[in-house]
């Protein structure tokens, strides 16, 4: 498909795959490829409408090959092509696929009769419940509906991957209300195997988390996983996963905590790449436990936690939420910087939540980073840095200058006392011993003469190990808690806003941002170089962090 042709909109919702023009083999990767394609023409901000049809569709074709690939270790099924006739011994070998044979009788027969025939079939194949099925939905008189006629195929047939494929199918634009839908959850989990029946209902078990109150759902899902049987199995846990984070807003927290301590306790690995999302699904737990608070006393932050509750239930909105609110960040970046003051590092814990959120969207969205000219990035940090200790108040240093004084007038003080402690009684004993001896033992004078000698040189010794000790001491402190107050200030004030320019400018990573800093202000003199503290401000700036994030979705 050209750029300038557009795409075919009649493929939908029924064929994404035609829509995304993918052969019946595509991975995965070919259909995030092909997305990408379309959503550089419909990006959610000037193209919504558009923008949620071809999100609708990548969804409903990713969960498909999703499943698929956790299904490939099931039997497999050799599908006959048996044409589908009104006895079993009528044409066993045609050309025609099952589908096209069963297509063909409703236009050569009376559907209803067909219908009739096959359901007082004593032995039914796996095609007869598909075709019972389809004419399910287009009889008015069928008693029995279409995922009656699938629950009842596969309680016949466990392992057939036609019917499998077909109620998947079937779960992920049915409408099916409340009632019936909990029903069928019911019925499945006592006929399908544990391995494959999360795999089959999940497009089911999505619709069904928005129709009803979480205590219905909690006791429909229990109720499943107790006719499943408690063997822990792979699906289990990637479905306990991926439900974790619809349901993350809506669940009590303690359910949450029940299951999160399952998955790391069960002793198996998740499947894939469901650590990473179990890992996101941890930090998000922690923001609902400690961080809500503090998200919503500001604007940006309630922006950002509407973002994050919209992307966890899985809107079709969410996307489009994530890239306002990202670009409602880097273009506001004072009021933003404002609000996410720095050295927030408790948040840093749940941030990581919201960078991924925010890179999974870009990835979607192709959002991608420009080039960046490594001498130009050099020549900005440099930039920076040279105006950073240029500018830095002279005040600053002459505080210090006073405050080394002060220090170091006290330590004589006290050194001096310390003398006056330890030689007084020292003369003392010395004038007593004097005494005694005198003039009759001349080794007794030597004796005195060499203590004496041995006494200075230990207060010399003290007087230096207490100088470097109480210096020490002096600079944690006082000086070194007065600088960082004065630096970190500067850097709120001043410099913060510089650094936020230089990434807009050049487009940078944060972490690359800050690892270029680390390496030019990692030497030198406090005093002379207070940039050498900048890799540790930035390090643990949050706000900065999430600006850097939100740049590249106003490009």
């Amino acid at each position: 498909m050209s750029d300038s042709q557009p795409p075919p909109w009649h493929h939908l919702p029924h064929s994404p795959r035609s829509f995304f023009g993918l052969p019946n083999g595509a991975t995965r990767e070919e259909l995030k490829q092909a997305y990408s394609v379309l959503i550089r023409k419909f990006k959610p901000d000037k193209f919504p409408e558009e923008f949620k049809r071809i999100r609708a569709a990548y969804d409903q074709l990713d969960l498909e090959l999703r499943s698929g690939e956790k299904r490939a270790q099931a039997p497999a099924l050799k599908v006959s092509p048996t044409v589908i006739s009104s006895s079993p011994q009528d044409q066993p070998h045609s050309e025609l696929s099952p589908r096209a044979a069963a297509f063909q009788r409703i236009q050569e027969n009376d559907p209803e009769s067909w219908y009739r025939e096959l359901s007082e079939r004593s032995h039914k194949t796996q095609h007869d419940y598909y075709v019972l099925a389809n004419l399910s939905e287009v009889l008015d008189s069928s008693p029995r509906g279409f995922a009656d006629w699938i629950a009842e195929g596969l309680s016949k047939h466990r392992n057939s991957k036609y019917l499998g494929d077909l109620l998947q199918s079937y779960f992920k634009k049915a409408q099916i209300e409340p009632d019936e839908a909990s029903g069928l959850l019911l019925r499945l989990a006592q006929v399908l195997p544990a391995a494959t029946y999360y795999a089959l209902t999940d497009g089911l078990w999505h619709r069904y988390i928005s129709m009803v109150p979480w205590e219905t759902f909690q006791g429909v899902l229990e109720s499943c996983e107790r006719c499943l049987g408690i063997r822990i199995v792979h699906d289990r846990k990637a479905f306990t996963v991926d439900l974790m984070r619809r349901v993350m807003w809506r669940a009590p927290l303690d359910w949450l905590q029940d299951k999160r301590k399952w998955i790391e306790e069960s002793g198996e690995n998740l499947p894939g790449d469901m650590e990473f999302d179990h890992e996101i699904n941890c930090r998000l737990l922690l923001l609902r436990e400690q961080f809500l608070g503090q998200l919503q006393q500001g604007p940006y932050g309630r922006r950002i936690l509407d973002a994050i509750v919209s992307f966890c239930e899985d809107g079709m909105e969410a996307s489009a939420k994530v890239c306002a609110c990202q670009v409602e960040i880097a273009n506001h970046p004072r009021e933003f910087l404002a609000e996410f003051q720095f050295n927030q590092e408790d948040q840093i814990q749940w941030s990581f939540a919201w960078h991924w959120i925010s890179w999974a969207v870009s990835t979607n969205l192709t959002t991608q980073e420009q080039p960046i000219d490594q001498n130009q990035q050099l020549q900005f940090v440099s930039s920076i840095k040279d105006r950073m200790d240029k500018s830095t108040p002279k005040s600053i240093f002459g505080v210090v200058g006073v405050a080394n004084i002060i220090g170091f007038i006290l330590y004589s003080i006290l050194f001096m006392l310390f003398l006056v402690a330890v030689f007084l009684p020292t003369t003392l004993v010395m004038i007593l011993l004097n005494g005694l001896f005198g003039d009759r033992n001349q080794t007794g004078a030597v004796l005195f003469t060499l203590f004496f000698i041995v006494m200075i040189v230990a207060m010399a010794i003290a007087a230096l190990w207490s100088w470097g000790k109480l210096r020490t001491y002096w600079n944690a402190r006082v000086i070194e808690p007065y600088l960082k107050r004065s630096f970190s200030k500067e850097y709120r004030n001043k410099w913060r806003y510089l650094v936020a320019h230089s990434m807009h400018v050049l487009g940078s990573p944060y972490q690359a941002y800050v690892g270029l800093v680390r390496h030019l202000c990692s030497y030198g003199d406090t005093l002379r170089n207070p940039s050498i503290r900048l890799a540790s401000f930035l390090q643990n700036d949050l706000g900065l962090a999430l600006y850097c994030a939100a740049v590249s979705f106003a490009r």
